[in-house]
């Protein structure tokens, strides 16, 4: 499963479930299931994870300007019957399906959008209750969240703004 890819396909974004303090990369994953829907060109994935289910949605559709915006939709469900501690994370990547893509900014003008490289490339439906950043000197954010240096529930230290986004959304 791959990460979905902006228009124009320059970055990506990648959206990760955090699942009592256990890190799940559904891009990194073997299984999941995805279909299409061919009457309106839908993509959906799904993946369960210690009883807690993801399904992620994407779309593309044209706009008033002559370009395609690609429309994402993450739902998760908490099907264990357990008590069950959670994040749902998007991150801006600096990666594509051909390797590398530069990401030179990304900047928070409004807290529901991120502009990647100077135009607007996320909207959300709500504000994220964390944003974390760091850059290629500080490391991935996923290797930071997967060696949990960084405090998704509790308080957290001063972010700064550079080339990787993730976004924290519970």
């Amino acid at each position: 499963m791959r990460a979905c890819n902006a228009s124009p396909p320059e970055w990506s974004i990648d959206t990760w479930l955090v699942v009592d303090d256990r890190v799940f990369f559904p891009s990194l994953s073997d299984g999941g299931n995805q279909t299409i829907e061919t009457m309106f060109p839908c993509l959906t994935t799904r993946f369960i994870v210690d009883g807690v289910s993801l399904t992620l949605e994407h779309f593309a559709a044209p706009t008033n300007h002559a370009f395609d915006v690609l429309f994402a939709k993450a739902a998760v469900t908490n099907n264990s019957g357990k008590k069950k501690t959670g994040a749902l994370c998007v991150a801006i990547r600096p990666f594509n399906p051909e390797g590398v893509a530069p990401v030179s900014s990304v900047e928070f003008k409004l807290p529901r959008i991120a502009h990647v490289n100077k135009s607007t490339g996320i909207v959300f439906a709500e504000t994220p209750d964390k944003i974390f950043c760091s850059s290629l000197k500080n490391g991935d954010l996923a290797h930071l969240l997967e060696r949990r240096t960084m405090n998704l529930f509790g308080e957290t230290s001063t972010t700064f703004l550079s080339v990787n986004a993730g976004l924290l959304m519970r």
